[in-house]
């Protein structure tokens, strides 16, 4: 069970992975080595066979196989030649041949062509162009598996060692820092965790205000389109009281000046009826100068007697024509008198109803003046509610996009809580890797 432990742990994996690695690229040196020795056995048996088929080829023709037995001795001196055989044209039997540590027979012959580990080429032995025989050259591979073994046993050595070694940095410059990173890893992770925590806590309070203040400003919107509707029929009305208070403006500049015609023309029948009352006054003086003229002319009458009797009633009918002249004259200057005291009347109260229509049309004016206030500042509230609606739709939207912003806070803070938690695993894990004695929370 420790033994699992160890090979579950980083530094057992490591050491598996790098062992297998120096592994592979012995078998590999190995490999190469191998194939390197059998290219170089195969270029030797060409080049002995190939200097055999010219060396046997004069002792063949001769016939003298001491010599070609020389030549076979010669060849092998080296080691890695196991065994040279030469066949003439009966090739039921070798003519001559030497093999290693053992004498040539029949049997010897026989194992040697049934032996599949030693590699084996055949030349045939020609002069000017008639077959003189071959020669059969036989490698040994015991030098090749002697290296190999050695190799093996260098392999493991070296093998063992650098595991050792590795083992040994391992646990001192791999093992215990990564123990101390991912403790850290793991600290920051819950400090991670707890923040995105609070960011959330907070997002939720965020949205939730934001909602509510949403909510709020839709309802102030609402408010001010109301608004913005009254301000709108007051400045139409504002706008039609202005006409109206020109209109009785233009009115009242109307009935003053009528007024001030009649003013003229009272007074012009005042100054008439005072020119009157002066020619009455003059009828009436010319009545009694009559009178006093008749009033002579009867006592002059008396005086003649019967002679003066017609000049008596001429002069008394003149003296009535003259009392009945300064009675009426007497009647009309009253009249008169009357009338222009009337006239002065009318042009006092003229007079009152053209200061009275002075004041109405001032008030006009000021009335006039007011309502152009009114409807000039019912125009400018409407605009600056329309500027306070555009700010209000600005806020609304900056409300939304705050809103949607929050959540989108909130959710990723929960994508960030979920992220630590991960991390917090892999740290838990990464430090199963290292120290076998940490236990894996189950899923």
């Amino acid at each position: 069970m420790h033994k699992l432990k160890w090979f579950k742990s980083l530094a057992g994996r490591l050491i598996l992975l790098v062992a297998v690695f120096l592994v592979a690229i012995s078998m590999t040196n190995l490999v190469l080595q191998r194939y390197q020795m059998l290219k170089e056995q195969k270029a030797l048996i060409e080049r002995v066979s190939m200097r055999l088929s010219e060396s046997l080829r004069q002792p063949l023709w001769d016939m003298n196989n001491v010599q070609a037995e020389m030549m076979l001795d010669g060849e092998m001196t080296d080691n890695r030649i196991h065994a040279l055989l030469v066949y003439g044209l009966d090739a039921n039997e070798p003519l001559v041949g030497r093999v290693r540590d053992l004498t040539l027979d029949k049997q010897v012959v026989s194992e040697l062509t049934t032996n599949k580990k030693l590699m084996q080429r055949e030349v045939k032995i020609t002069h000017e162009e008639e077959d003189l025989g071959s020669v059969i050259v036989y490698l040994s591979s015991k030098h090749i598996a002697a290296a190999t073994r050695r190799q093996i046993i260098q392999m493991l050595i070296t093998l063992l060692i650098t595991m050792t070694g590795l083992s040994f940095a391992l646990h001192h410059w791999v093992t215990q820092p990564i123990r101390l990173i991912t403790e850290e890893l793991s600290q920051g992770a819950e400090e991670v965790k707890e923040a995105s925590g609070q960011v959330n806590q907070s997002s939720q309070i965020l949205a939730e205000g934001a909602s509510r203040q949403a909510a709020a400003m839709e309802e102030t919107s609402s408010a001010m389109e109301e608004m913005a509707t009254m301000t709108g029929r007051n400045a139409e009305t504002a706008g039609q009281a202005s006409k109206l208070s020109l209109e009785t403006q233009v009115a009242a500049k109307d009935g003053n000046e009528a007024m001030q015609r009649m003013t003229q023309a009272i007074d012009q029948i005042e100054r008439s009826a005072s020119e009157t009352a002066k020619i009455m006054k003059v009828i009436d003086e010319i009545a009694f100068q009559t009178n006093l003229l008749a009033l002579n002319a009867a006592v002059e009458a008396a005086r003649a007697g019967e002679a003066g009797k017609g000049f008596a009633v001429v002069a008394d009918e003149v003296r009535n024509l003259a009392m009945r002249s300064a009675e009426a004259a007497r009647n009309t200057a009253g009249l008169i008198a009357s009338s222009v005291d009337a006239s002065r009347n009318g042009v006092a109260i003229t007079a009152e109803v053209a200061k009275s229509l002075n004041r109405i049309n001032t008030a006009a004016d000021k009335v006039s003046s007011l309502v152009d206030e009114i409807s000039t500042a019912s125009n400018d509230q409407a605009r600056g509610i329309d500027e306070v609606k555009t700010s209000i739709a600005e806020i609304d939207s900056v409300t939304q996009r705050n809103a949607a912003e929050a959540e989108e806070s909130a959710s990723a803070s929960n994508e960030l809580a979920n992220l630590s938690n991960k991390v917090n695993g892999s740290v838990l894990a990464l430090l199963a890797l290292v120290d076998t004695s940490v236990v894996l929370p189950d899923e």
